[in-house]
């Protein structure tokens, strides 16, 4: 079973699928330059980038719930000495994009697009997008005296949850069996007993009342 995801590694899938679909390395090695796609904008909230450099930010947050995120599977894995009770339960991840730059609106588009026919490395990990009507908005910046070129966009993605819970397995149960108080039913023999029910007397030995 795959593990569940932490927020580094899906913030680290998106980025690889992000730089993928604007056909760059995601294995490339930055220095003192800055990839264009980041996880974060710069402590001092100055840009660090160009007003023709195109730059997109990734954030991500988990959508508000409906039925689909509540447990609504299970299922138990018999093992040599345990029983694993492995219950699911669905996550709505919604990711931001904030693209600047003179491509920005274009590139959003083309992220969309690639992101709808499904990119390898999201499918691989079980990040599938909910096909929706959401499109880029384009929304120029006025920053220090001079408009920015942004666009915005958000997607949602279903992504599946699991916990394993080991449970021991119940080997035997000890019964004991005792005879109706007397005076409450016909006194039951090795040989023969009273069905409750009729008032018949059947083959078995044993009576079992209820309520």
């Amino acid at each position: 079973m795959m593990e569940n995801l932490t927020r580094k590694e899906i913030m680290a899938m998106f980025y690889r699928a992000v730089m993928e679909a604007l056909g760059m390395d995601p294995d490339k090695k930055y220095g003192k330059e800055k990839p264009p796609v980041r996880m974060a904008y710069t402590t001092m909230g100055a840009p660090d980038w160009g007003v023709n450099d195109d730059v997109i930010f990734l954030s991500f947050g988990d959508a508000p719930g409906d039925d689909t995120t509540q447990p609504v599977h299970e299922e138990w894995v018999e093992g040599k000495d345990t029983i694993t009770r492995r219950h699911f339960m669905n996550r709505i991840l919604r990711v931001r994009f904030n693209a600047y730059g003179p491509k920005s609106y274009d590139n959003l588009l083309k992220i969309r697009h690639l992101f709808i026919d499904e990119m390898k490395v999201l499918k691989d990990a079980d990040i599938r997008i909910i096909p929706s009507g959401e499109l880029p908005r384009y929304a120029p910046e006025l920053y220090q005296n001079m408009w920015w070129n942004r666009a915005d966009m958000v997607l949602s993605f279903n992504s599946t949850l699991s916990w394993d819970e080991e449970k021991l397995p119940i080997e035997h149960v000890d019964v004991t069996i005792h005879d109706n108080p007397e005076g409450t039913t016909k006194t039951v023999t090795d040989k023969d007993s009273v069905d409750t029910r009729t008032d018949t007397r059947t083959d078995s030995g044993i009576i079992i009342k209820k309520g």
